[in-house]
C-alpha cells in the first residue's frame, strides 16, 4: 500500500554497507520504511532492523503520504521481524548496532543528537542521508564529523548518502 522505496542512488551502498557489517540495524527516520525493508533484506535473519520514528498513532504521517497503519502493514509484510520504536528510551539500554541509517530531523541540533546516540552503539558503519544543497545542516555535518571526528572516517560520499565507517585500532 502505498509508496515503500527509498531513493535507488543510494541503495546500493547502503546494501552493501549493512550486508558487510553483520550485526543489528538502526534506522532513524524510518518514515515510509524503504530503508528499514532495504535492511531488512541485507541482513542475516539472525539479526534485526530496529525503526525509531515518532509517528503518530493514527491518521497520515503528512498531508502526501499514506496513513500510518499503511506504513506498519508494508513494514510487517516486508520486513517482519523488525522492531519499531517511537524514541531511543524504548531501546534496550545494551543493544549495539552494526549500522545505522540517519533520516530523522534534518537541522544540524538533532543530527548531532542521532550522531551522539549512534557513535556510542554503533560499531561499523553510520549512514546519513539528504547530504545535498536542499538540506544544508546534514551537509555541515558530514563535513565537520569528517573533518573532526575521531575513531569515524567518511568512506563514501555520492548522490545524497555519506557513510562513515569507524576506525578500529
Amino acid at each position: 500500500k502505498g509508496n515503500i522505496v527509498t531513493w535507488a542512488h543510494g541503495c546500493g551502498i547502503i546494501f552493501e554497507c549493512i550486508k558487510a557489517a553483520k550485526g543489528h540495524h538502526l534506522d532513524i527516520g524510518t518514515n515510509l520504511g524503504g530503508t528499514a525493508i532495504l535492511a531488512y533484506r541485507a541482513l542475516d535473519p539472525s539479526f534485526r532492523v530496529y525503526t525509531i520514528d515518532p509517528f503518530p498513532k493514527e491518521g497520515k504521517y503528512s498531508w502526501d503520504q499514506p496513513a500510518i497503519q499503511d506504513v506498519f502493514d508494508n513494514l510487517k509484510l516486508l520486513a517482519p521481524t523488525a522492531v519499531w520504536k517511537s524514541s531511543y528510551a524504548e531501546l534496550p539500554p545494551d543493544l549495539r548496532f552494526a549500522t545505522a541509517y540517519i533520516d530523522g530531523s534534518h537541522y544540524f541540533e538533532e543530527i548531532t543528537k542521532d550522531w551522539q546516540f549512534c557513535v556510542e552503539r554503533v560499531d561499523n558503519y553510520i549512514i546519513l542521508d539528504d547530504c545535498c544543497e536542499k538540506f544544508l545542516d546534514v551537509m555541515r555535518f558530514v563535513y565537520e564529523v569528517a573533518q573532526h571526528q575521531g575513531g569515524w572516517r567518511l568512506v563514501h560520499l555520492g548522490g545524497i548518502t555519506a557513510v562513515f565507517k569507524r576506525i578500529h585500532p
